[in-house]
């Protein structure tokens, strides 16, 4: 019997230990993430790898990955030429990180507001709101080159992050405003109210 218990004595101590030192990686990785902000090479591959959510709406979840993709491309941002030649060069501070959640949750409701109101942005849309964006642009080498080099974005980052907002929000704003007493500020306002709502957890602390 005592040859039993030695037989499985140390492997269980072993998987005891090991969760145990997991588990406190785990919890330290996690306050590094959410109270340090943490944004590094390493916790950027382990974003991309793991669904580490920064907030939550309802039932929409903000992934850390994305989170940390809008951080780098103002950090580019602020020491591009664009932000050299108009004198905003400055190191990245809290507050632009606080700014990148509030802006990725206001997304998101604008996502599910165009979603329960059954709108949708066309491929047509997108072709003409992104021409126009581009038009001053020589060509769209030079739109990708510029880009990358202000912001890291490529093509498809800029109609994400700003072309299909700024539809979403044209699409959105007219009805919304009739809907509610043609107050032209009326889905701003909704926006505002909607990111404060008890289903909102800002996972991220400032």
């Amino acid at each position: 019997m005592p040859l039993m218990r030695s037989k499985w004595f140390f492997p269980a101590i072993l998987v005891i230990a090991t969760l145990f030192i997991v588990a406190c990686a785990s919890a330290v990785f996690l306050w590094g993430v959410y109270y340090q902000h943490w944004d590094g090479p390493l916790v950027t591959r382990i974003a991309n790898t793991l669904p580490i959510p920064a907030a939550r709406m309802g039932d929409r979840t903000i992934l850390y990955r994305t989170y940390v993709s809008d951080v780098r491309s103002i950090e580019t941002y602020l020491s591009s030429p664009e932000a050299k030649g108009q004198n905003l060069t400055r190191p990245m501070v809290d507050d632009d990180r606080k700014n990148v959640i509030e802006r990725l949750m206001r997304e998101a409701a604008l996502e599910d507001l165009a979603l329960a109101r059954k709108v949708t942005v066309t491929d047509a849309q997108m072709k003409a709101a992104f021409d126009e964006f581009s038009a001053g642009a020589t060509s769209t080498q030079d739109l990708e080159a510029l880009l990358r080099e202000n912001f890291g974005w490529t093509i498809d980052d800029l109609k994400t992050h700003l072309i299909r907002p700024a539809l979403l929000t044209r699409l959105l704003a007219p009805s919304y405003a009739a809907d509610h007493g043609n107050d032209p500020n009326a889905l701003e306002t909704y926006l505002d109210e909607r990111v404060q709502r008890p289903d909102v957890v800002r996972y991220v602390k400032f």
